[in-house]
């Protein structure tokens, strides 16, 4: 834990609420909940890096690292690149999350999921936005991937990509779709209040327009650097140039009369 602003709170595997402070240390089965105005900069011991947003909800479901030499490697935020072989998987429940992935040291398998309702990501060196809206009442509405620097791989839930819905199509689909530099994702869904439960919507992929890409990077950058007085930890993130398009094979795909799909959170 780096930052905290506002009302940040951390239960435990054991369900124990503690106020989150900062310099305070988070634990695998842990769950980041972050309230009205709140805000919180989490760093890993892998270089990883989560900003999280008024009214986020972050599990940390898996995070081991092999041990290497803390002394020498320095501070956490500064690291260049992953030290050791290191397992995350995060489940973003609610509300949103930026997220800067360090080189991950592939050859020994290391590896980084992002987990929500509707769909996970998967990469090894970039930065992304993961932002999870729900209804009033609590229900899944629509998760937005928004793919930075580098490239991810989202893969949405088993089973919410059933069927195309669209005639003489009855397939099933659920691929990984790989975005890039200002490419998104969008996953919206319809809920049934009555039998609670998801019975349909899209996935959509779309392209960013540049000057809100860059002013997504821009601004994660300037989180970074306030949160260290005595200098930046990196270099400026580059800035996008270039058009971006849609990602690959992803025109709308509606989707229907889907079953209750489980994920291991709520």
């Amino acid at each position: 834990m780096f930052s905290v602003a506002g009302d940040v709170d951390l239960i435990g595997k054991d369900g124990v609420i503690r106020r989150l402070v900062r310099g305070g240390v988070f634990t695998e089965g842990s769950l980041v909940k972050v309230g009205p105005g709140g805000g919180a900069l989490l760093v890993l011991s892998n270089g990883t890096t989560i900003r999280l947003f008024p009214f986020s909800e972050l599990w940390f479901t898996m995070f081991r690292q092999k041990p290497f030499d803390e002394k020498a490697a320095g501070t956490y935020l500064r690291l260049g690149r992953d030290p050791s072989k290191s397992t995350t998987i995060l489940y973003l429940r609610n509300g949103l999350a930026q997220i800067e992935v360090k080189p991950l040291n592939a050859a020994r398998g290391s590896s980084c999921e992002v987990d929500t309702p509707a769909g996970d990501i998967e990469a090894r060196e970039a930065v992304f936005s993961l932002k999870v809206s729900r209804l009033a009442g609590g229900q899944l509405r629509k998760v937005l991937a928004d793919c930075l620097v580098g490239v991810v791989n989202f893969t949405p839930v088993a089973g919410i990509l059933a069927k195309r819905g669209q005639p003489g199509h009855s397939d099933d689909f659920s691929p990984s779709f790989a975005l890039g530099p200002a490419q998104q994702i969008q996953v919206a869904v319809r809920w049934d209040p009555i039998i609670g439960q998801v019975t349909g919507g899209s996935v959509e992929g779309a392209s960013l327009p540049l000057d809100a890409a860059n002013a997504e990077l821009e601004d994660f950058d300037q989180s970074i650097a306030g949160s260290l007085p005595e200098g930046p930890v990196r270099p400026p993130l580059q800035k996008i140039t270039g058009e971006s398009g849609v990602p690959a094979g992803l025109p709308t795909v509606p989707f229907e009369a889907l079953p209750a799909t489980p994920t291991g959170h709520p």
